[in-house]
């Protein structure tokens, strides 16, 4: 991946990400996706861009996309559990909020474009198993966390 950095001159210059940028964005895609969907520029760091670049990526969209779609489809005809690793949606929750997980995947699924941030904040939802969607105790404001998922997908929403 290209990144744009400030050179000496502090003019922008492209240049290839390296080996290590690319190994830090796989140790710390928790902890960068945090940083993205509370407001932090892509651009303030290498590893920020790349981590944005990788989450606006179209397949790491249908990957979200699909996935809440299957989210939304065991919860209304539960199926045995396709893995024991994953950890499986909370129901009630998943059919409660039904419409709004609608909205967010169609919205993944389209093909316009998105913003990193909107992109952290649906990531961040649908794959921290110990968020809103996985334990009814941190449900409180799930109407609220899909709502700013979706409005911050829209690249030219300003904060």
């Amino acid at each position: 991946m290209l990144l744009f950095v400030n050179d000496a001159d502090h003019c922008l210059a492209a240049r290839e990400a390296t080996l290590r940028e690319r190994l830090l964005v796989r140790l710390r895609w928790n902890r960068l996706d945090r940083l993205l969907a509370t407001g932090a520029s892509p651009e303030g760091s290498a590893l920020l861009a790349l981590r944005a670049q990788q989450l606006v990526r179209p397949e790491v969209r249908q990957e979200l996309g699909r996935t809440v779609k299957d989210m939304i489809r065991d919860a209304r005809e539960p199926l045995p559990p396709r893995s024991a690793l994953a950890a499986p949606a909370h129901q009630r929750a998943v059919r409660r909020y039904a419409e709004a997980l609608e909205e967010l995947a169609s919205r993944l699924l389209a093909p316009a474009p998105v913003s990193a941030m909107g992109m952290a904040r649906a990531s961040r939802l649908i794959m921290d198993a110990t968020g809103p969607l996985y334990y009814p105790s941190s449900q409180s404001r799930l109407d609220v966390i899909l709502q700013e998922a979706v409005l911050a997908l829209d690249p030219m929403r300003t904060w």
